[in-house]
């Protein structure tokens, strides 16, 4: 069988059967490679680049580089995220299923050379010699919560976890962090290209933990001080280190200037003209998709387009999709929609087994539209389910990562997790009842995750089956919601 792109248990290979391409392994490749390697009495290792594809349609799609797993061969080979590979061994690539097909047959240790696109330039790498073993990149953690829809060059400190690096190096809430640089180099100022709290985000998913960065920082009575921080790891991504979600946070969550221009270093370009927003629709709002879906969105009466919103994907239980049953559960949910700025918004299943993976196209078309029609914060977008609605948030949470940024689930198992990514954040809070017979197993997901250093939280809830949040797990999740663009 071929070696895997995606795997190494006992099936993985079994992908490229019925997919459209095709495959064969010259004997000269078995006689000079495999044979020599399989007398070592070494396991054969499929060679691995260390990319992910930006899309994961691989037969449509340009191989554009989304990002590149630290301390690969594509890293050393100087390969960046936007990066588009276009030759790979004297073979032009096109699309991402050339390079599963040029990279099929490649074991551990053999060399490919190939050439890479960035901007107009076209670069090419000889002898980049394929590894058999990825490291799982662990995001960095600061220890702050940033001000959001806040136009300002640099971030404002919203909240600083109690015993982080940001708080270690005195920190506080209203400090703005203005420049940032490696401890033995120096501090430079943020862009202004897109909010500050991106633009450190950004930094931040390039790094690990351990680094050492200086900061300049303007306290709130206007004194500019420097000060180094040594970043951790992020919290829940190791049983050494548990996800505390915060008992409170600080109820100035925004600057309320979504809409804004943004203020940029460069004083010779001017602020981008925003276009007043329509009058948004508020209340229990029922629609259908061009396909025919049927959906509903809450947004509370109180909306403010300045406030860029958190999203939350409700993904129902079998047989619970009637109109009684939305507002239900929009009821539940009105005071924390209101006081947390959050949007719902409600998918329906057809049938009486619920979801299937078949639906995430249209869970998604659900999604741009809330997108579309109002201000919604992307770092805090949550596929949330029970049982099946939580099998098909976790789903939608690894194959829509450019969408989704937290999976909150009820009485749901996590099978085969994926590894964490650089630039496509990703956290779960799981819970389930005790007296749930699953609830063994959803504990258990939690060190899976942990394995692939995804930030998870398990929360157990007293005297219940396979039944809803119970009040003071809802407030619990709402604060992990408002806490998913921690930095």
């Amino acid at each position: 069988m071929p070696a895997s792109p995606r795997g190494e248990d006992e099936t993985a290979g079994f992908e490229w059967y019925d997919s459209g391409i095709g495959f064969a392994i010259p004997m000269e490749h078995v006689v000079k490679v495999v044979l020599p390697h399989l007398k070592t009495g070494k396991d054969l290792r499929k060679g691995l680049l260390g990319i992910r594809p930006k899309n994961p349609d691989i037969y449509a799609a340009a191989a554009e580089v989304a990002a590149v797993i630290p301390n690969s061969a594509a890293q050393k080979a100087g390969l960046k995220a936007g990066d588009v590979i276009v030759e790979i061994d004297g073979h032009p690539v096109t699309r991402q299923a050339h390079v599963l097909h040029l990279l099929g047959p490649k074991y551990e240790g053999e060399k490919i050379s190939f050439k890479y696109r960035r901007g107009d330039k076209v670069t090419a790498v000889k002898d980049v010699v394929l590894e058999g073993n990825l490291t799982i990149y662990v995001h960095p953690f600061l220890g702050i919560l940033p001000l959001r829809d806040d136009p300002k060059l640099g971030v404002e400190i919203r909240y600083v976890y109690p015993k982080s690096p940001a708080e270690a190096a005195g920190l506080k809430e209203g400090d703005r962090i203005v420049k940032i640089g490696p401890a033995d180099g120096k501090v430079v100022g943020f862009k202004g290209e897109k909010r500050g709290r991106d633009e450190l985000t950004d930094i931040l998913n390039h790094l690990s933990p351990g680094t050492e960065l200086m900061l300049e920082v303007e306290r709130k009575g206007g004194k500019t001080e420097t000060v180094t921080v040594k970043l951790d790891a992020m919290p829940g991504t190791s049983p050494a280190k548990d996800d505390a979600i915060p008992e409170k946070l600080p109820e100035a969550a925004s600057a309320k200037k979504a809409l804004a221009p943004l203020e940029t270093a460069n004083k010779n370009i001017k602020a981008a003209k925003v276009d007043p927003p329509k009058k948004a629709e508020t209340g229990l709002i029922k629609r259908t998709t061009p396909g025919g879906g049927k959906y509903w969105i809450y947004v509370h009466e109180d909306y403010d387009p300045n406030i860029a919103h958190a999203l939350v994907i409700w993904l129902h239980p079998p047989g619970k999709n009637t109109d009684d049953d939305a507002r239900d559960f929009t009821d539940a949910w009105e005071d924390y929609c209101k006081d947390n700025h959050i949007i719902m918004v409600g998918p329906k299943s057809d049938g009486d087994t619920g979801w299937i993976p078949s639906d995430a196209d249209f869970v998604l078309e659900t999604v741009r539209d809330v997108l579309s029609r109002y201000t919604i914060d992307q770092k805090r977008v949550v596929a949330h389910g029970m049982g099946v609605g939580g099998q098909m948030a976790v789903y939608l949470g690894f194959t829509a990562r450019d969408l989704v940024r937290g999976v909150a689930t009820t009485g749901a198992v996590v099978t085969s997790p994926k590894d964490n990514v650089a630039n496509q954040r990703l956290a779960f809070f799981l819970a389930a009842g005790d007296r749930d017979p699953l609830a063994r197993a959803v504990a258990e997901c939690k060190t899976k995750l942990m394995e692939r250093r995804l930030p998870a939280v398990y929360r157990e809830i007293p005297n219940r089956g396979r039944e809803y949040l119970d009040e003071a797990r809802l407030r619990e999740l709402v604060r992990w919601i408002d806490a998913l663009d921690r930095q």
